[in-house]
Formats: C-alpha cells, structure tokens, sequence
C-alpha cells in the first residue's frame, strides 16, 4: 500500500520594517497541522518564541540593513518549499539640540534660537509648547523668563524615536 502525503505550504506575516531598538515579529502559517519547523534567522537575536514551531517569534537585530529571515516545515518528509521574509532594519534619528547664538547664558526675556538635525521626512516634538514662540520642523524659538527643561523628540518616517534635551 501506498501512501501519499499533502505537501505543505506556508505564508508569511512578519513586520516589514523596525527601528534597531525594537522587535519584528514573524509567524508561519501552514495549510496543515502539527507540522515541524526549521528557521534560519540569519543574524537574528531570538527575543521569544521556539524556532520548532510556527511562531510566532519575536527577534532583534544588532545593526541597520535588510535582514533575511527564512522557515521550512516538513509533513513527514515532505517538505514545503522554503519561504523568506525580508525585514528592513532602520537606524534611529538623531536628536542634538544645539542653541544657534552659541551661547549657554541668556537674560530673561531673550529670544533663544534652537535646531537639532534636519532629517527628512521627520516630525519633530518641541516642549514645553508654552515656552515655544514658533517651531519648525528642527528650528525652535523660544522665550525663557526662568530656566526651564527644554526637549525635542524626533520621529523619522518609519516610526524610529530619538529625544535630546537641554536646560
């Protein structure tokens, strides 16, 4: 007698694009169950998750670039064919405030003219709002009439975060 086993096939759900500080997660999904797993995390540092199973897992990474990551499960011998997930690994902005006069002592009242890095495609959070005159994009003026914690969160386009801050 012979016997004939379904072979299985997978698909992918997996962040597409992290920051370096964070996570992606990855899941395998089978068209059978109980399957056996084989990962190749190429790099990758396991967070979470058993790399026998179909996930889902939780990985990081150490540097910036694409990373591939790729799983097979096997029905008894029969194997799916090899799927591959690419996950784009971006690097955090950089937030430095710096006071465009160059100065560390100002007298009440002055006007203060700030900037950190001009990144594109960036949002950038200027506070306390109250203390702002006017702000765009990575240039601040600012009007103190006491010292005051001063700071800026930069957000670039794929949702990385960097704060700086300045008293």
């Amino acid at each position: 007698q012979v016997t004939i086993l379904e072979l299985p096939t997978l698909t992918l759900t997996y962040d597409k694009d992290i920051c370096i500080d964070a996570t992606a997660s990855i899941q395998a999904n089978s068209n059978l169950s109980g399957m056996n797993y084989t990962w190749t995390l190429n790099s990758a540092n396991l967070i979470s998750g058993n790399t026998s199973t179909s996930g889902p897992l939780s990985l990081s990474w150490n540097s910036i670039g694409n990373k591939i990551v790729q799983v097979q499960c096997d029905n008894q011998g029969c194997l799916s064919p090899l799927q591959t997930a690419t996950i784009a690994v971006h690097e955090l902005p950089t937030a430095n405030i710096i006071s465009l006069e160059n100065k560390d002592t100002y007298c009440e009242t002055d006007e203060i003219h700030l900037a950190t890095d001009n990144i594109i495609n960036a949002n950038f959070q200027w506070q306390p709002v109250e203390n702002f005159i006017r702000y765009d994009y990575n240039k601040a003026t600012l009007v103190l009439y006491d010292s005051a914690l001063i700071s800026v969160m930069v957000t670039n386009g794929w949702g990385c975060k960097a704060n700086d801050t300045m008293t």
